[in-house]
């Protein structure tokens, strides 16, 4: 009704919204605060993340009821309301973000992958060098193929396009694509960078190259494959030299951190960079001229002979360091580096990984140790005319024909330069198991040598070593004890053989074979700074080196009989020569330092100079009268011994028309400086030792005598 008295119709009109007084927007200031404040105090009070959110939550509910009953109108309340549930689900998932660690984790990781950046310098695995510093095993740029499948859009047109470049058929890469889709997919390894380029001018989504160092092996065909070893791309892919210095040759990769901005551009100031670390050289004992010397004659007797294996190896005798070893069957260390090795490809090295009965190369050993310990004289006589007969078995001559002396015997001398198993069986018995045992345990036998390489085996002893109930070695049967005099019974290594051989030529002096001459950090002094030569000639103290060019001025030095030039090549083979012993004295005119270097324990005298100057007699009449013609150097004298052995059948016994063939011998003779072991398992054809194994001995020897004899020729004309 209005003022006049008429009723009037309402109308319901929208209000239009005002805003809240001053007294409601204080309240929702306040209300703000008090959130503000429950949070950061719930955190600071509770380190547990579930009780400060449930202390924050307590707190701003209260602090919500409060102000809520402060709010006296009702628009005011619904305003405040809406305001207090905004901000409170703001902070909640400021908190969230900040303190939840699977978010907090998830944000700090994307941010890090958009601006952080980081490489990995690969450490370059050490060199390994022949003596003379060529490369022996080294390392090579490569790339790998990596494919993303995610990325991938057409998966049919990559496989095609990249089946022409590496190792694998279009079919064989889209299965890898389709059934292992994972990140960082590899297909394939070792590519060259020409390959690796082509492959990234075709512009592939989802596939890249990736380039790293992989092992290489330049000299693969003549560089002691087995010696070295190789080293793969598995940390346990290791063989010879690669494996017993694997620590110090890997190094260490870098590191290199940066951050970039938005065009992706590194940000010089935020660089930290480690640098890497690459491993040790390793500088060996090998002479390259003498190893492929050795390779060759190795390679043209397993052709002829077909044996089953094979090796020959040159030793300086007076300090044991190994200037060139071949052995057979050969293996290519950059397939096995690779990856590409076959099941039955062989990693054994025969020198030291394979046992053999050595046959008569046994008999100067025995025999010597026995004349130095007084048990027989170069006067006693042996009788070699009968048979042996020992029980139910007889031990006779290697050939039926080979009668020695007549019932009167023979001197020792002659039993080992005829070879004669009889005589050497009759020493055997007179001496007994405990002399017997006494010598070649002496002389470095059924233990290991101690060479760097691993693996080595120690050998086995007669009556296969058995003990009995105290752990004393049972006692062998008479016909075993007689088989030890003439190397048959027990079982040695190649490298057991000529490290004893060793001894009869350096003046009884038990060496350690050696591989490696020093071991030094890349761009640094060498850590081992001992002499790279080997015997060093007491009577040149005085004298000066001549400087001498060429690979055949790198190897050994000339005889110390040949005079003060000669004398004066003593140091040359700090770039791969050798050196001459001084026989002037009475115990052989070793000295300990140069025979073993500073880090070598003093050497051990197993055989006086007198005894070793009576075995090297009959070793010479071996090679000048006896079984061993065939390895009569031209221009040096030479002493050796011939070796013929049958081998055992697994059930006892030995086989028939099985034998192994050897030969060890050194030169010159009156002062040796190589030592030279060739044997062969099991050759077809001819398998006696002088027949088989002294030829190669012969070319072996007179191919390092010329190389030799030119060093000391060019010695005088540089004088």
């Amino acid at each position: 009704m209005d003022r006049n008295g008429f009723v009037t119709a309402r109308t319901n009109r929208p209000r239009r919204w005002r805003s809240p007084g001053l007294r409601a927007q204080t309240y929702i200031a306040f209300s703000a605060f008090l959130l503000g404040a429950a949070f950061p105090a719930a955190h600071f009070f509770f380190s547990g993340q579930r009780s400060a959110l449930a202390l924050w939550t307590f707190l701003t509910g209260l602090c919500l009821c409060v102000l809520y009953c402060l709010v006296e109108k009702e628009n005011g309340r619904r305003v405040f309301s809406i305001l207090s549930l905004a901000g409170a689900g703001l902070i909640l998932h400021l908190y969230t973000l900040q303190f939840d660690p699977q978010q907090a984790d998830y944000y700090r990781a994307a941010v890090e992958k958009q601006w952080h950046s980081y490489e990995r310098p690969q450490g370059r695995r050490g060199n390994i060098l022949y003596r003379d510093g060529t490369l022996l095993a080294g390392n090579r740029k490569v790339a790998r193929v990596i494919a993303e499948p995610e990325l991938i859009q057409d998966i049919q047109n990559t496989a095609a396009a990249l089946a022409p470049y590496i190792d694998l058929q279009q079919q064989e890469i889209l299965d890898k694509l389709v059934n292992e889709r994972r990140p960082g997919l590899v297909l394939a390894q070792g590519l060259s960078l020409e390959t690796a380029q082509q492959i990234d001018q075709l512009g592939l989504r989802g596939v890249f190259t990736r380039f790293y160092f992989e092992r290489c092996y330049p000299s693969a065909d003549h560089g002691a494959a087995m010696l070295v070893g190789y080293a793969g791309r598995e940390s346990f892919q290791r063989l010879g030299l690669e494996r017993a210095y694997d620590d110090q040759l890997t190094g260490e990769d870098g590191l290199t951190e940066y951050r970039r901005d938005a065009s992706r551009r590194r940000l010089p100031a935020t660089i930290k960079a480690q640098p890497r670390r690459d491993g040790a050289e390793l500088l060996t004992t090998l002479h390259p001229s003498v190893q492929a010397i050795c390779e060759d004659e190795l390679r043209s007797a397993i052709e002829k002979n077909r044996a089953e294996w094979g090796c020959v190896l040159v030793m300086q005798p007076g300090s044991g360091e190994i200037l060139g070893a071949a052995t057979y069957p050969y293996f290519d260390p950059n397939r096995y580096a690779s990856g590409r090795r076959e099941k039955d490809d062989p990693e054994l090295n025969v020198l030291l990984q394979k046992v053999l009965e050595p046959g008569s190369t046994m008999k100067p050993l025995l025999a010597a140790y026995a004349y130095e310990q007084g048990w027989i004289s170069s006067t006693d006589r042996i009788i070699c005319n009968r048979l042996l007969t020992i029980g139910r078995y007889t031990v006779r001559e290697a050939e039926l024909d080979h009668v020695l002396g007549g019932n009167e015997g023979v001197t020792i001398d002659q039993v080992i330069s005829h070879s004669s198993n009889i005589g050497m069986g009759r020493l055997a018995l007179q001496l007994g198991q405990d002399k017997v045992t006494q010598a070649y345990s002496e002389l470095g036998f059924w233990q290991k040598t101690g060479i760097e390489l691993p693996g080595e085996l120690k050998g086995l002893r007669p009556n296969g070593g058995r003990k009995d109930l105290k752990g004393d070695y049972r006692a062998w049967p008479k016909i075993s004890l007689a088989n030890t005099g003439f190397g048959q019974g027990l079982a040695v290594t190649p490298l057991q053989l000529a490290s004893a051989y060793c001894a009869l030529a350096n003046g009884g002096y038990r060496v350690t074979p050696r591989t490696v001459l020093a071991l030094r950090e890349q761009g640094s002094a060498a850590e081992d700074d001992t002499d790279p030569g080997l015997l060093a000639d007491a009577g040149s103290a005085g004298n000066t080196t001549p400087a001498l060019t060429g690979a055949d001025e790198e190897l050994l030095a000339a005889p110390s009989a040949a005079g003060e030039a000669a004398q004066a090549l003593e140091r040359i083979l700090a770039t791969g020569t050798a050196h001459a012993a001084d026989n002037n004295s009475k115990s052989g005119g070793l000295d300990d330092d140069s025979l073993h270097g500073a880090d070598r324990n003093a050497p051990q005298r197993v055989l006086s100079a007198e005894s070793c100057a009576e075995a090297k007699r009959w070793l010479v009449d071996a090679v000048e009268h006896g079984t061993g013609k065939k390895a009569r150097l031209e221009r040096y004298s030479t002493a050796g011994k011939t070796g013929t052995a049958q081998i055992p059948a697994p059930g006892g016994g030995y086989l028939s028309g099985a034998y192994a063939a050897s030969f060890v011998g050194f030169f010159p003779a009156e002062d040796p400086r190589y030592l030279v072991l060739v044997l062969f398992y099991r050759p077809r054809g001819g398998y006696y030792g002088g027949e088989v194994a002294a030829p190669v001995f012969k070319k072996v020897g007179d191919r390092i005598a010329f190389l030799d004899e030119m060093a000391l020729v060019r010695a005088w004309d540089g004088k």
